[in-house]
């Protein structure tokens, strides 16, 4: 292997399919996660980031509607990354490790987003799938300081999410993407079939018509939503 799977989708069906995706993210009871997945928090809150989202964009959608200009309405709010770990490694980060390596990738989204530890800190939410092929799943808001960031969505920083999960996973766990092999044999198309068949299920779980319970719990009171709390969500060093 080159790298370690990386995939980078954006979030669409605007707010609804951002609740569902995030909804999905922090399930324990989702068929895909029950009895098999260990949903570990790692950093913000998916609720206060969704508030967070709707009211950044709602802000930017009034401000370019006063200046009179046209354009197409926002319809992506938010991109997901998601850092995938094969089964079969040997080992398993544990949480401090996985904060590590959060914290290396969030440097990266810093530098090519040009937004400040502070700013990225509220637009942020991270959290860990612990299974068979543990991930790390990142959901970054396109809209920081109301400036729309069209650079989550562009390869160069994929590719250097890419070399910065390589370098933390070597620097704390000691193997490289070169060092891994698979259990079984695999085909050429392994990583390339991995990537379509999670790059189509993010598609779907953010198109899904109805919210679920749960969903309607982030749902809840939006039409009232009042300007987040800078103040609210962790702090990372």
């Amino acid at each position: 292997m080159k790298n370690w799977v990386v995939i980078s989708k954006p979030i669409k069906e605007s707010a609804k399919g951002l609740a569902k995706y995030l909804s999905y993210l922090t399930s324990p009871n989702h068929q895909n996660h029950k009895n098999k997945t260990n949903i570990i928090p790692l950093f913000g809150n998916n609720q206060n980031l969704y508030k967070r989202i709707i009211f950044s964009v709602a802000d930017k959608e009034l401000k370019t509607a006063k200046k009179r200009k046209g354009g197409r309405p926002i319809s992506s709010f938010a991109q997901s990354y998601v850092f995938t770990l094969p089964e079969g490694i040997g080992t398993k980060p544990t949480k401090q490790e996985w904060s590590y390596i959060a914290k290396e990738l969030i440097h990266t989204l810093m530098f090519f987003t040009g937004s400040s530890k502070e700013d990225i800190a509220k637009h942020i939410f991270i959290n860990i799938h612990d299974q068979k092929n543990p991930h790390l799943n990142l959901v970054v808001s396109k809209i920081i300081n109301g400036n729309v960031k069209t650079e989550l969505q562009k390869k160069s920083i994929v590719t250097a999410l890419k070399k910065t999960f390589n370098y933390a996973v070597l620097n704390r766990l000691k193997i490289s993407p070169s060092d891994y092999q698979p259990q079984t044999k695999r085909n050429k198309r392994y990583n390339s079939d991995y990537y379509h068949k999670n790059d189509q299920f993010i598609n779907h779980i953010s198109r899904i018509d109805e919210p679920t319970p749960e969903e309607k719990i982030i749902f809840k009171d939006t039409s009232k939503l009042n300007k987040p709390n800078p103040s609210l969500g962790r702090r990372f060093n």
